[in-house]
């Protein structure tokens, strides 16, 4: 489950890194099947999900053992993380398997689809399903519903600002919306965000 597991905050790539030792990369890399095995479930079940589709019992026992790989990696032991990342890959087979034959919900490949100058959009309904749908719809640039609402709201007070000119200047045509700050430029690494 994305974000389960509170790694630490070093990354591990020793070029990034310098101060990297060899246990830290051995820690992180104990706990690289345990992630693999959590990616996929979040793509079947949605992100975070599985937990919430088994009994009460299954999700603590599970939790217990995610709070024991948790203090393994705090305490940097490639060992003990190992066993751990091994123990939560069991228990994420067992609620797998529970979440199965209770026929819970899957995460849902619904998806609106549009294609504007260009560029194919997917609206989907819930941001837990995207991995879901990225996975089987690469091609298209998603959105959840509330990233669609929020896009919206800041539009609405622009369409206030519109309408509170058209009723001053009631023959005006708006022609054109100009931002007020140049759009973000997320490739040429600026700084584009505020903060």
């Amino acid at each position: 489950m994305a974000g389960m597991t509170r790694r630490k905050t070093q990354k591990f790539d020793s070029l990034t890194a310098p101060d990297l030792t060899a246990t830290d990369t051995m820690v992180h890399y104990a706990v690289a099947p345990f992630d693999r095995a959590a990616r996929d479930m979040d793509r079947k079940w949605g992100v975070g999900r599985l937990p919430e589709l088994v009994t009460t019992a299954s999700a603590q026992k599970f939790g217990s053992a995610m709070a024991k790989l948790d203090a393994a990696i705090a305490s940097n032991d490639p060992t003990e993380t190992g066993v751990r990342a091994a123990v939560c890959i069991r228990g994420l087979a067992a609620l797998d398997a529970e979440a199965e034959a209770a026929g819970a919900p899957k995460a849902s490949p619904d998806v609106w689809e549009i294609e504007i100058d260009g560029m194919k959009v997917g609206i989907h309904r819930d941001l837990p399903d995207w991995p879901a749908i990225q996975e089987a719809r690469p091609d298209l640039t998603l959105f959840n519903l509330r990233q669609v609402a929020t896009a919206l709201k800041a539009y609405s007070l622009t369409a206030d600002v519109l309408a509170a000119t058209q009723d001053f200047f009631p023959d005006a045509k708006v022609v054109r919306i100009k931002p007020t700050k140049p759009p973000c430029d997320f490739a040429g690494g600026g700084d584009d965000f505020d903060f």
